[in-house]
């Protein structure tokens, strides 16, 4: 598979071969993949009447070695084995306009690219997987499911990566009321763990949290806090969600061949926290304290609705209330995917 956007430093390539003839199944791939990033604006006056602006783009180019192996016990449990190498190039480029006094812009120009620096990673992987859910047309019936991984980072950045992701589905009544739980931990714990900081306020992580501003900090008032979603992101994550699903509209018109696709619907509560080494934990703040030093357990409690349109995506509607914005009202999120 291949893209190509602009140029062939921007072009996103993968190559990969899969064998699956045999209890050991495994996969080798080589990928390029480039991401963009906002990388900070400035404004400089040249003149008495023109100043330039400046809208400085960060560009990291993700190439990519690689292969997975899975080994599978039985036909609910699995071993997986994998590594890859990585060298990530940091690249930089400005895009600039003159802008007149009277408000006349000139049209964004491209500036020459700067190199900034080059990594090289290796990472091995080996994971415990075990799932032997039932499925429904939105998201898991019945059965359990859990992800036990850790992945080492060796080279220019140097982290290691530990992930727990357990989930049980309990059926009250098959296929009209199942009770739903999962828990997910990542840390990221080592010397540069803050490369890459996680955000739980995602739709599907923690709901309620995804309308904030990221970036402006997190601070203490008189009598209070006052926070930012910065308090959702850290290099190290935890989150729990309790669910409990029905059916709304299981078979539409028409037997759900040629009419409305079936609805489910959920009352869900959600709970998280996100913190960096050296912050202290806690269940909930009090007066006056700092979340930059110590951070607390995010959490929400809503209703949502889920349809499958016509086996082809997951349509999911969530409204949420969070609970630690006390002065915030519950809000509703459009989002695609399946139930956890």
């Amino acid at each position: 598979a291949a893209g190509l956007n602009g140029q062939l430093s921007d072009a996103q390539i993968y190559t990969g071969y899969t064998s699956l003839g045999k209890r050991l199944q495994y996969n080798l791939s080589v990928a390029q993949q480039p991401f963009y990033l906002f990388g900070g604006a400035g404004l400089e006056q040249v003149s008495d009447r023109e100043f330039v602006e400046t809208q400085n783009i960060l560009r990291l180019v993700n190439r990519q070695i690689g292969g997975t192996a899975i080994y599978p016990l039985n036909r609910f449990t699995r071993f997986e084995f994998g590594a890859n190498f990585s060298n990530i190039d940091y690249q930089t480029f400005p895009f600039y306009r003159v802008i007149d006094i009277s408000g006349f812009a000139t049209p964004f120009e491209r500036g020459p690219t700067r190199n900034l620096q080059s990594v090289n990673n290796v990472s091995p992987t080996v994971a415990f997987v075990t799932d032997n859910t039932i499925m429904g047309v939105v998201g898991p019936l019945s059965g359990r499911r859990a992800r036990f991984q850790i992945s080492p980072q060796v080279g220019t950045w140097q982290w290691m990566d530990y992930l727990v992701d357990a989930r049980a589905y309990y059926p009250i009544i098959i296929n009209y009321l199942t009770f739903a739980t999962r828990f997910t931990s990542s840390l990221t714990i080592g010397r540069d763990e803050a490369v890459f900081p996680k955000w739980i306020g995602r739709p599907d992580f923690v709901r309620g949290f995804n309308r904030s501003n990221v970036g402006f900090g997190c601070g203490a008032i008189a009598g209070g806090i006052s926070c930012t979603d910065d308090e959702a992101v850290g290099s190290r994550v935890a989150f729990a969600n309790t669910e409990l699903r029905f059916p709304v509209a299981r078979k539409g018109f028409a037997g759900g061949y040629f009419g409305l696709p079936p609805v489910d619907g959920l009352v869900f509560y959600d709970a998280g926290i996100a913190w960096n080494k050296g912050q202290n934990l806690t269940f909930s703040y009090t007066a006056g304290e700092d979340p930059n030093v110590t951070r607390s357990v995010l959490q929400s409690y809503g209703f949502g609705l889920r349809t499958n349109i016509f086996g082809f995506l997951i349509l999911r509607w969530d409204y949420a209330v969070p609970i630690n914005r006390p002065n915030a009202r519950g809000f509703g999120t459009w989002f695609f995917g399946a139930n956890f």
